[in-house]
């Protein structure tokens, strides 16, 4: 049998400050907005109250990271750099998109219809491929543990 556990200091945070302090990472260099990026899908899970509470803050961080562009002389390192950095930020919001009531955020709401996953949008297929890999590692995890 396989028990899962899991050490946490959540009670102990002050979440809001957190949020705020991870809104100004997502705001900063690439490794500080890929560290971020997996901070919100914990808190996805882990906080998710507290995370709806302070989404709207997020939303620009984010939609700056999705919308970003390299240069045009660009080399193929930073186009790669900036493509796995996107996906990362799109595996942020898939997080927070599963959260219940996450509608209850328009603005995040709008967000996403309007910048991911709207017609004849360049992320739409990168979010939808996104979220059934995500969906596929949830039904496989489940799986293992009702075995």
């Amino acid at each position: 049998m396989h028990v899962h556990t899991s050490y946490s200091c959540l009670d102990r945070l002050d979440i809001a400050a957190f949020i705020a302090s991870i809104g100004e990472g997502l705001k900063d260099h690439y490794d500080i907005k890929m560290l971020c990026h997996l901070m919100l899908i914990r808190l996805a899970s882990y906080a998710p109250a507290a995370l709806l509470e302070s989404l709207t803050s997020l939303i620009e961080p984010l939609r700056g990271t999705v919308t970003s562009k390299v240069s045009e002389g660009a080399v193929k390192q930073q186009v790669e750099r900036n493509d796995e950095l996107i996906r990362s930020a799109l595996r942020a919001v898939a997080a927070i998109a599963r959260i219940p009531n996450v509608e209850s955020v328009q603005k995040f709401d709008e967000f996403v219809k309007q910048t991911i996953t709207a017609p004849n949008q360049p992320l739409a297929e990168k979010y939808a491929t996104i979220v059934a890999e995500e969906s596929a590692a949830h039904a496989q995890a489940d799986s293992m543990d009702t075995a």
